[in-house]
């Protein structure tokens, strides 16, 4: 019976003689275990096709910071902590993960003048150098350096914003954390949003973020190609 409803929904004829019900039998058979494995084979090689965040992003006016919800998937996180690290990263087990991902964001999800961006981006190579030097095993201070990107931070100027952890949360696949950066001190000056959060991983990468002001939304798109996108000051005044 459940081949021959099978049958029907790929348009096949379900009027089959006796002698011929064994050979209809196997053939839809077949079909069912091809179409099967197709869909296994296909399910495990698209099982992380895209590496992607999403972030969500409002200022708040009470306390004078953008507020953050970052959304990462979990896997990435851990083996870009890992690389930088020279040590495996698990997200569940390791005793100071806030303070590493407090210090990853804090060097690579930022607001800066754009000048000072295009200036350490003319040095990328230098910068590249810095973020990916050597972790040791001295402790916190060499694991926050590792992932801070503090390279990258020491070619910018001072206007740049800081970063305040607020929490996390871990699902199976996913990674959403909460924290808060000060807008910039008005230079006058176009202000740009860097978000180069886990493209030193891999060069697909794809960042956005939506801002939202006075009941709309503003969508931005960062990649590795470009980590950065040009941020209006008037978001933060409505």
């Amino acid at each position: 019976m459940l081949l021959e409803m099978i049958a029907k929904y790929l348009g096949l004829s379900t009027v089959v003689q006796p002698c011929q019900r064994s050979w209809f039998t196997t053939a839809i058979a077949r079909i069912v275990v091809g179409v099967c494995g197709v869909w296994m084979l296909t399910s495990t090689v698209l099982a992380h096709p895209f590496h992607i965040s999403t972030a969500e992003m409002e200022f708040n006016k009470k306390s004078g910071r953008w507020e953050i919800a970052l959304k990462l998937q979990a896997v990435d996180v851990e083996q870009s902590l890992s690389a930088q690290l020279k040590r495996k990263i698990n997200l569940e087990k390791e005793a100071r993960i806030d303070e590493l991902l407090t210090a990853y964001l804090s060097g690579h999800f930022y607001l800066a003048e754009q000048a000072d961006v295009l200036v350490a981006r003319e040095n990328s190579e230098e910068l590249q150098r810095d973020v990916q030097s050597p972790a040791t095993n001295e402790g916190a201070k060499a694991d926050a350096a590792a992932t801070s990107g503090e390279g990258v931070a020491s070619k910018l100027a001072e206007n740049r914003s800081s970063l305040h952890w607020v929490g996390k949360e871990l699902d199976t696949n996913w990674l959403w954390v909460y924290f808060e950066i000060t807008p910039l001190k008005d230079s006058g000056q176009p202000q740009v949003l860097v978000n180069s959060v886990l493209v030193d991983w891999t060069s697909g990468q794809i960042n956005t973020v939506s801002v939202r002001n006075a009941g709309k939304r503003t969508a931005l798109k960062m990649t590795a190609k470009q980590p950065w996108a040009k941020f209006s000051k008037a978001w933060a005044e409505n």
